[in-house]
């Protein structure tokens, strides 16, 4: 079972928004808008505990959210904004 459940979401340098596992070295998908892309990871992280970071063009990290599954409570969802 693959223990990586983080994702990063960044815009290419062609406008385009991708999302990939952190340890990947290709995107796993493409998206139109950073919205698109976010929600994708988001999606596969309802099933599980794991971090998407949102990362600009200049390399800064936008925002971070971390899921944490529990047993009781479900999934809750943790949210840093970079300033």
């Amino acid at each position: 079972m693959d223990q990586n459940r983080d994702w990063i979401v960044y815009q290419r340098n062609d406008g385009l928004w991708a999302k990939k596992k952190i340890d990947a070295e290709i995107a796993s998908s493409v998206h139109a808008t950073q919205e698109q892309a976010e929600k994708s990871a988001r999606e596969i992280l309802n099933r599980g505990s794991g971090k998407v970071l949102v990362v600009g063009l200049d390399g800064k990290i936008q925002s971070k959210d971390t899921f944490i599954q529990t047993m009781t409570q479900g999934l809750l969802r943790a949210r840093n904004i970079s300033s």
